[in-house]
């Protein structure tokens, strides 16, 4: 095993003599697999009291995730698996501050947060956090270092450089030094479920080179915490019968998949009314079924419109917001679902508390197989002014809501090849966009009939320049004139930057694929859009 900076022997005299327990400094990581002594420790603990209790819905919240213990609990294969910290040095952990947690009140059946509140400014605030967000019956492990022989945490006044924090705390980055009080400092804000070493009940001749002395740090839901927020079980609708948001879902060949999406759309928790409308392509499966039965079944206001022909996205999409009556849309398609209950809520409240912003949007959860697929970057994680939005990001399409400005599709959606990028460039021109952090992540499902998800590099960049094109032809029939010069000339650059790329075969297909949609256009939009392509078409071969 490989000692940590010289291990205990190289730690400052007054931590030698206090009886820190924490890692096992001489014995930290393993020359082999890379392991820390906190890792394999937390292994032995999770697999004696922990992994027979977690179940394939469980929800996660791991904050400064260890690459061991992901892998555990990966391999659970949990519903959401929320990867945090306050400083992320990876795409897939998201920023997080432990001590003002996003989510709502008993959101997680789990949260990890090793080696952490040694770190964080206020403790006692985190720990009101962690007991908030989790479940009734949900569990927290928080591993923490602390002195045996210190009978009170010890937190100096004043200003301490790295030097004092190494002599006094025992790391340069710690703000304090958890005495052997941390027991009742942590089970005043959570339930105590602490373990020791020997619970383990391992052979003795194998300690698996731990610290023997570490507990532990296991805890449940203080649900006589004073801190914790009132907030209502249900909000009920109320009686006014307009709708307030539609949801849009549009499905083909999801039997695998709707009923998940359903059940999301019906655990939704309002002050508003609102409705569902499903707009079904022609399925040969039990897709239509399942639909069926499923509006039979609740009293959900669901409109549904069944097609005996499949008409593709585009119309499919088109003819399902012409339906939508509420002042906002929701969209979800039917294979992916929503895991918060308020989401709903949460953005209808932050779309009407701030009238410029005309689309809200969260998070995803990608699946793949069955399982979560943690190399999967998603959407956008910040807000768009409305240039930005004009200029049509990419936005996690399942986690959508904006205002219903679409009562007349533009002809130009259907030059499109990404409908959901085109809607997000059009929406631009009413206000911006926002970012969402406090909604659970969505669940978006990768899988072999997706629509979006399994297409090549090659097809999804074509696509992304057809939508730019539709832009570009919609903003010069609007008179919109720098904007559409910018799609023309951002277009021009692009297209023969992927020319040179994929080879000339691109620039034909995009050609092709454009000129195939002009004859379903009105003679003006079919005229300036020939004219545009005329011209595109010239300045790059």
């Amino acid at each position: 095993m490989i000692a940590y900076r010289g291990g205990y022997s190289g730690q400052s005299e007054l931590i030698q003599k206090i009886d820190l327990i924490g890692s096992d400094l001489d014995n930290f990581s393993c020359p082999s697999c890379g392991s820390t002594d906190r890792e394999r420790h937390l292994k032995l603990y999770l697999e004696k009291f922990c992994l027979d209790k977690f179940n394939k819905n469980l929800r996660v919240l791991h904050f400064a995730p260890e690459s061991k213990i992901f892998q555990i609990i990966r391999e659970v294969n949990p519903e959401i698996h929320i990867l945090a910290d306050l400083y992320p040095r990876d795409k897939l952990i998201k920023r997080i501050d432990i001590q003002n947690i996003p989510y709502d009140d008993n959101s997680f059946d789990l949260i990890i947060a090793n080696h952490v509140l040694e770190h964080v400014a206020d403790y006692k605030l985190a720990l009101n956090e962690i007991n908030r967000v989790l479940k009734k019956d949900g569990l927290a492990i928080l591993q923490t270092p602390y002195a045996n022989k210190l009978s009170s945490t010890m937190e100096l006044i004043g200003e301490l450089n790295d030097a004092d924090r190494l002599f006094f705390y025992g790391q340069e980055d710690h703000a304090r030094l958890f005495g052997s009080d941390i027991f009742y400092i942590f089970g005043s804000h959570l339930s105590d479920k602490v373990s020791c070493h020997s619970e383990l009940a391992l052979d003795a001749c194998n300690n698996f080179a731990v610290n023997v002395k570490e507990p532990f740090f296991l805890y449940g839901k203080n649900v006589t915490n004073p801190y914790l927020k009132n907030t209502p079980e249900n909000l009920q609708s109320d009686t006014d019968s307009k709708i307030a948001v539609s949801i849009c879902c549009i499905s083909y060949m999801h039997e695998n998949y709707i009923y998940d999406a359903l059940k999301s759309f019906a655990m939704q928790r309002t002050d508003f009314n609102f409705e569902i409308v499903i707009s079904d392509d022609a399925s040969s499966d039990r897709t239509r079924e399942i639909i069926y039965e499923f509006r039979e079944t609740s009293n959900l206001n669901i409109n549904i419109i069944d097609r005996k022909i499949n008409v593709g996205m585009h119309k499919n999409l088109s003819d399902a917001l012409a339906k939508c009556r509420g002042e906002y849309i929701a969209f979800c398609d039917g294979d992916d679902y929503w895991s918060d209950p308020l989401k709903l809520q949460k953005q209808y409240d932050a779309l009407r508390g701030d009238r410029s912003c005309v689309l809200a949007y969260s998070d995803v959860q990608a699946f793949k197989n069955g399982f979560i697929d943690y190399q999967y970057i998603g959407g956008a994680t910040r807000d768009f002014s409305q240039v930005e939005l004009i200029c049509m990001p990419s936005i996690n399409t399942l986690t959508a809501m904006f205002i219903n400005v679409f009562d007349d599709m533009p002809e130009e959606f259907n030059l499109s090849g990404s409908p959901d990028m085109f809607l997000w460039g059009y929406l631009g021109i009413y206000g911006s966009g926002k970012y969402m952090q406090n909604i659970m992540p969505s669940v978006y499902n990768i899988h072999a009939s997706g629509v979006h998800s399994l297409r090549t590099d090659f097809e999804k960049i074509k696509m992304r320049h057809m939508t730019a094109f539709a832009l570009c032809v919609l903003h010069h029939r609007l008179s919109h004139l720098e904007v559409g010069l910018h799609f023309k000339n951002k277009l021009k650059v692009d297209l023969m930057g992927c020319i040179n790329f994929f080879g000339p075969q691109f620039g034909i297909e995009f050609f092709e694929a454009i000129q195939s949609r002009l004859e379903n256009l009105s003679p003006k939009i079919k005229g300036l859009a020939n004219d545009l392509l005329v011209q595109l078409r010239t300045s790059i071969l």
